[in-house]
């Protein structure tokens, strides 16, 4: 009763079935599903736009693909709010077939770079069987022809800037194209030359002309057949050409760089006379040293003392910050990637800190760069730390801030000390009552008078936060530590700073628009005092009802935004920057050829959470051909795919292939994935449900989640459901056989954390806090006897990243609880092995033993 209570359902956007279309039925075999699977990878048209800028803007154009080998050109005219066809296709066409070859239409044009020399109202330019062209209306006209070249780097090249020796990149812009036309009469090898180090890119026959992507700046190299380097060049910002028809005459294979032309090291820090020596700080130019770390004390369980930087000089050029460093032993784990009789991999030894494990002490401490005098600061309001970093000194040089990130993760400051007493003030804090969101949410930027719009006014920072129940953006006052005021507020989430200007910020938010879903990303800017808060990425013309990617054109004035849902193409639209009104739609993908393969998306589905309040959201996929509407009820077994890391949230929101989850799907099964509570980017409430309690994992609100999914669809059938993942999610997928097995029969847990002591230190702490009791309840090998159902577990047994003891110890866990399970190790493997193909397919077979075996 309870999931009827808590339903809410999103219609699907593409019916659920084709008939007589690809794929139209489940397949017999794992080998065919993933061949099917491969096939429906493409086929999506009209998806992506490349804006070139025609000579200062703004008027731009884009090539953009139609279908499998058509594409046409596009002029946009912001002004005018619309798109236009850059030429006359078919004329085009047309002409170029005149000249002989294989004919051509107008959606098979052989070039790929246009060009307007007199603006946009004027005629186009572009190179095609070796002669360059102009169309002007329906007028096609041959203007050169490139064999008219007088050798080495034609007369006609254009955009690109020649070298005459091979040099490290130059300054790098944004994306650009250098067409490179071959009129030797041997083929053209394309080097990019990255530092010292020369990267093929494939041959340009004779000629030919190839067109390669690249970005402004970026060195290239052509050599002919004999590997004689003829030309350099750089492309530059406008689509380039470059005619090679023999050696440039302003070419020197010099081989390397000389002095006049190599990059200059940036001018050092502030000179000082305390520099730092062999983990000592010493006097210059005197050499006296002015500690002796051999000779400190070391607390029981320590190594030794180090005086480490930042060397951190003040703005007078007094005083200087060093650090003393009570040195922490680092664990090393044993890697035995085979058995001792199966050498295939020799064992190796990493460095890998656990939960609990000793971490450095660090100290400020003060030296003055006359006297070499020490003031040490107190370590009172930082005894423990997990971190000190993002060192600044005070305007004035009064003090240096720095950022304080205790062990346990419950608490997160920005502190300051004083040079002259070592007194240490709080300037800002968080102190919930779970953990402080460090690793994600941390988001502490020093605000210049520029970007605060301030020329004389105190020094401020923004400061990232939760204390209103949602993540969110404060200006703080540092001499004070006064919260100015809240620069955004509300039932939504910043998710991060894009840039700051003027006195505002451009940042990322989730769920500010309402009736969307929450996760969706959104470009938003608010002034910095928390007035006029704008959403760039949506208005009443158009909502953008999907997650977004952004980029501004190169002089601020336009937005290109491009947004999709798992359950809708990209679309592409031009937005005015400033207020983010659309101006006009550029593109809306087209994914018919992969549709005519039997593919559909994944369907969005909303339902309640455990409180029957709060909105779960997810999607599942279903077979080809399956239409859940009209099926038998219960034909179908259910699979969920988990990860419930707090660090994150899951479920894809943008339009994709899905690869792997479908191909369970293509063997028969409904396969589901949601972001229960615990996991990130909704309310800090929500968040908290992992403090301390990795194992909930969201399940309490995951089997709702899937109980509401099969009373909408009845074909489900949720007495056969199964669960896998990997990692974190493999710790996940296993827990549902112990604490949840009325619920799930079969489980796959590849590389899982299976207890958060065995594993890393960082990802462990921040969410389960320090080392106490509460560990145990989270564990799946204490918990072992209590496993039923059908369980693989997967590892590759070089993981760098969890501890292979995890699995090792689950499985002897469940060995003495007397569990039957299976257990796969792939040796040479690391992190994520159960995601390799025999792996993959060995999981399949697994699910389909367990779930649709009689």
């Amino acid at each position: 009763m309870l999931a009827s209570l808590c339903l809410l359902a999103l219609a699907p956007a593409i019916p659920h079935a084709a008939p007589g279309v690809g794929a139209d039925r489940p397949f017999e075999s794992f080998a065919e599903a993933a061949r099917w699977v491969q096939t429906t990878n493409g086929g999506v048209a009209r998806n992506r736009v490349q804006p070139r800028v025609i000579s200062e803007g703004p008027d731009f154009w884009y090539r953009i693909d139609t279908g499998p080998k058509t594409a046409e050109f596009v002029l946009v005219r912001p002004g005018e709010g619309a798109r236009h066809p850059a030429f006359d296709h078919d004329a085009v066409a047309a002409a170029i077939s005149r000249r002989g070859g294989e004919p051509v239409t107008g959606k098979t044009l052989p070039f790929r770079v246009i060009e307007y020399p007199d603006g946009p109202t004027g005629p186009v330019r572009f190179s095609a069987r070796g002669a360059r062209w102009e169309v002007d209306g329906s007028e096609v006209r041959e203007v050169d022809r490139s064999d008219a070249g007088d050798g080495g780097a034609g007369p006609q090249s254009e955009n690109v800037q020649w070298l005459d020796r091979p040099r490290s990149d130059l300054d790098v812009g944004g994306r650009t194209t250098v067409t490179f036309v071959n009129q030797t009469d041997g083929p053209l090898t394309l080097f990019w030359l990255n530092g010292r180090r020369e990267t093929s890119y494939g041959q340009v026959a004779a000629g030919a002309d190839r067109d390669m992507g690249t970005y402004a700046g970026h060195v290239w190299l052509v050599k002919n057949a004999g590997g004689t380097t003829l030309a350099a060049l750089a492309g530059t910002d406008a689509p380039g050409r470059a005619i090679i028809a023999g050696p440039d005459p302003r070419f020197s294979d010099a081989g390397a760089e000389d002095s006049d032309d190599a990059p200059r090291a940036a001018e050092g820090p502030r000179q000082t006379t305390i520099i730092l020596r062999r983990g000592n700080v010493v006097h210059r130019p005197s050499d006296r040293p002015l500690t002796d770390a051999d000779g400190e004390s070391v607390p029981e369980g320590y190594e030794r003392i180090s005086y480490r930087g930042p060397l951190l000089v003040s703005p007078d050029g007094r005083t200087v910050l060093v650090t003393r460093v009570t040195v922490a032993p680092v664990r090393k784990i044993r890697i035995a990637p085979a058995s001792e009789a199966d050498r295939t991999v020799e064992p190796f030894r990493i460095s890998y800190p656990k939960p609990g494990d000793l971490r450095d002490l660090v100290q400020p401490v003060f030296f003055d760069t006359d006297s070499g005098e020490r003031v040490d600061v107190p370590t009172d309001q930082f005894a423990d730390p997990y971190s000190l970093n993002r060192w600044r000194w005070s305007a004035d040089g009064s003090e240096v801030y720095f950022l304080h990130n205790p062990r346990g993760h419950r608490e997160l400051q920005i502190l300051a000390a004083h040079r002259e007493t070592g007194a240490v003030r709080v300037v800002v804090e968080e102190r919930p009552d779970s953990f402080v969101d460090y690793s994600q949410k941390t988001e502490f930027r020093w605000l210049s008078p520029e970007e605060a719009n301030e020329s004389d006014g105190p020094e401020t920072f923004l400061w990232a936060s939760e204390r209103s129940g949602w993540n969110h953006l404060y200006r703080i006052e540092a001499g004070s530590g006064d919260v100015l005021n809240a620069v955004t507020s509300g039932d939504w989430v910043v998710r991060g700073v894009e840039k700051i200007e003027d006195g505002r910020v451009w940042f990322v938010a989730g769920g500010i628009v309402p009736g969307q879903d929450p996760y969706y990303k959104h470009l938003c800017r608010v002034n910095l005092d928390g007035t006029d808060l704008v959403v760039l990425t949506s208005d009443d013309r158009e909502p953008g009802d999907g997650t977004h990617e952004w980029t501004f054109s190169d002089d601020g004035r336009y937005l290109f935004d491009r947004f999709s849902r798992v359950d809708l193409p990209p679309v592409t639209i031009l937005r005015d920057a400033e207020t983010g009104a659309l101006i006009c739609e550029l593109e809306r993908a087209d994914p018919a050829a992969r549709l005519a393969t039997g593919w559909r998306p994944p369907e969005r589905f909303v339902a309640k959470g455990r409180d029957c309040e709060t909105d779960i959201y997810g999607t599942v996929i279903f077979p080809p051909g399956f239409d859940p509407d009209t099926a038998d009820p219960g034909s179908l077994p259910i699979i969920e795919n988990i990860y419930a890391g707090p660090h994150g949230a899951f479920v894809a929101k943008s339009w994709g292939t899905s690869r792997h989850a479908r191909e369970l799907a293509a063997l028969g099964f409904a396969v589901v994935r949601c972001d229960g509570m615990g996991t990130n980017w909704r309310s800090k409430a929500f968040h908290d449900v992992a403090w301390r309690n990795v194992g909930d994992s969201g399940f309490p609100d995951r089997v709702l989640f899937i109980q509401a999914l099969a009373e909408k669809y009845p074909a489900l059938d949720t007495n056969r459901v199964g669960i896998y993942g990997g990692s974190a999610g493999g710790q996940s997928a296993m827990r549902a056989l112990l604490s949840h097995n009325d619920f799930y029969k079969a489980a796959a847990a590849d590389c899982g954390c299976h207890d958060n002591r065995i594993d890393k230190m960082w990802w462990n702490e921040a969410w389960m806090g320090k080392v106490g009791p509460h560990y145990d309840d989270s564990s799946n090998i204490r918990d072992a006897p209590l496993m039923e159902g059908e369980l693989l577990l997967t590892l590759g047994g070089s993981d760098r990243n969890v501890d292979p003891a995890c699995t090792y110890d689950t499985a002897d866990a469940l060995r003495a609880a007397g569990k039957n399970f299976t257990l796969k190790v792939y040796p040479e493997g690391g992190h994520g092995s159960g995601e390799r193909d025999e792996a993959r397919e060995l999981r399949a077979n697994f699910f389909r033993d367990a779930l649709m075996k009689p």
